[in-house]
């Protein structure tokens, strides 16, 4: 059986007293000073300035947005392949809050990724 985050993750993160789900909150970018991730860019402003969940000293970032998904946010923060770099750079919005070119961190981020496609097959007798 298949499971994601909400059977593994979420279960245990619920549990803790600092924990808080919020609906409807897109992230956009990990920011990042350097190659440290210092907090987390979403859609929601009530959240922290411009969306910005910042986090504590010992704080991590788990990306579970599937295989498209994590991509694209890593994208968006500087990391991933020069080429979709790039691409990132050449759309506005996110180019906005792109590190300096010189702090992007070059790595396979979505390379030979593939869907897992459903496909439900009915057989009618």
């Amino acid at each position: 059986m298949r499971t994601g985050p909400v059977a593994t993750y979420f279960q245990t993160a619920s549990k803790r007293a600092n924990f808080a789900y919020r609906d409807y909150v897109m992230v956009s970018q990990v920011v990042r000073n350097g190659s440290r991730v210092i907090g987390v860019r979403t859609n929601d402003t009530s959240l922290g300035p411009d969306g910005i969940v910042p986090l504590n000293t010992n704080g991590r970032v788990i990306l579970s947005a599937g295989a498209f998904g994590t991509a694209r946010i890593l994208f968006q923060s500087g990391i991933g392949p020069m080429d979709m770099l790039t691409v990132v750079k050449q759309n506005a919005v996110a180019a906005a809050n792109l590190p300096p070119d010189e702090e992007f961190i070059d790595l396979p981020v979505g390379m030979n990724i593939s869907d897992n496609p459903g496909i439900n097959v009915r057989i009618l007798a």
